[in-house]
């Protein structure tokens, strides 16, 4: 088929009381600018009493969106609606604060599924606060997902007839349900692409990030929901906190998984010894800054480098507790100082000596000089 539909779902409920107007505006365009010429976007109100509706109307009138607004009993209850209502071939959830910053991310990643005949596909996705601060990037590790979450759902197009076969969302969840529903997608047997293109936003300060106690233990859930079947004693609290996996559970999981999954989840256990009955999951997604180098040179005479200065820092401000950096002074090409920063912690090294070392941690401030503590400050 050629430009086979895509429907994009958004759910919404009192954006307006959020504070989230501009940010829905902003999602609503980025998918009416896509190049990609077939796509419906459907949003899923609850019923919302703040004004939230004249907004969605609005984009209605338009032709930029379908939409439906009536009580629901949560987020995954209003996704599922979404899916009942979707006609296209592909659906991707797109939250009501998020966006798609690329124009072509659409038309990449259909082209990339119709070519594979991939049932599900996903990408790398940009990380922003919630005041649009660029945190860094997230990057897929498909490998690992029976033990987290393995990329962005933000950037997950599903088979929409796929998603239906497995029963959507399972509305027990509050938080992890989308989490629920891939550890599914794998076991079922069906088959991915991913690509490298980076076209979603994702906007911290969901539910996920403020109740993440909740989505913690929802996780577990998850695994003694769908793991309980293969008949492996597992310690699914240590699952989670350590990684900590039995190794007969991963081989039982690799028989259900596609064979390309299953390939790469058995260099999980490349390293195991024999006789160890758990394997030690060491890489899952986790967000990478994206550090800017600057280099700065005097030089004598217009020709000889006496003094360089490098700076690496993130692409992020000062206040953001993600922030790093790192500079190195260097006279006649010899490094002499070279002072690092990362997140709450400050430390000068002179001539490769570690001198100085300030942390942070709460509301004391511990300065340490030579290695020896020399000052400690403590806020009230």
């Amino acid at each position: 088929m050629l430009n086979p539909k895509v429907s994009v779902i958004t759910i919404t409920y009192n954006l307006l009381n959020a504070g989230r107007e501009h940010m829905f505006r902003q999602c609503i365009d980025s998918v009416y600018t896509q190049n990609y010429p077939n796509i419906e976007h459907i949003v899923i109100d609850g019923a919302s009493k703040d004004g939230t509706l004249k907004i969605i109307q609005e984009y209605a009138k338009q032709g930029k969106i379908t939409y439906f607004s009536e009580p629901d009993t949560g987020i995954y209850n209003a996704m599922n609606k979404g899916l009942q209502k979707a006609t296209g071939k592909y659906i991707v959830f797109l939250n009501s604060d998020d966006f798609f910053h690329e124009k072509n991310g659409i038309e990449k990643m259909v082209m990339a599924l119709e070519k594979n005949n991939a049932d599900f596909g996903f990408a790398p996705c940009r990380y922003l606060t919630e005041t649009d601060d660029f945190i860094g990037n997230l990057y897929p590790v498909i490998q690992n997902f029976f033990v987290r979450m393995p990329f962005s759902h933000q950037t997950l197009f599903v088979k929409t007839e796929t998603m239906r076969q497995l029963n959507g969302f399972d509305e027990t969840f509050r938080s992890a349900g989308d989490y629920d529903f891939v550890i599914r997608l794998c076991l079922s047997g069906a088959t991915y692409v991913q690509i490298s293109d980076n076209f979603v936003s994702y906007r911290l300060g969901g539910l996920s990030d403020k109740q993440q106690k909740q989505s913690m233990d929802e996780c577990i859930k998850s695994f003694e929901k769908n793991y309980a079947q293969f008949d492996v004693p597992t310690d699914y609290q240590n699952m989670y906190h350590q990684f900590m996996v039995p190794v007969q559970l991963i081989q039982k999981l690799q028989k259900c998984v596609w064979s390309k999954l299953a390939h790469k989840m058995q260099k999980s256990l490349k390293d195991v010894d024999k006789k160890e009955t758990n394997c030690c999951i060491t890489k899952y997604p986790l967000v990478q800054p994206v550090f800017i180098v600057e280099k700065t040179k005097w030089l004598l005479f217009g020709l000889l480098p006496i003094w360089t200065l490098k700076s690496k820092q993130t692409d992020c401000k000062k206040n953001n507790s993600f922030f790093k950096y790192k500079k190195t002074y260097e006279f006649l090409g010899i490094p002499f100082l070279h002072l690092s920063c990362k997140q709450d912690k400050l430390t000068c090294y002179f001539c490769g000596l570690k001198i100085f070392q300030r942390k942070q941690k709460s509301n004391v401030i511990l300065c340490k000089l030579f290695y020896v503590p020399c000052i400690k400050i403590k806020k009230y």
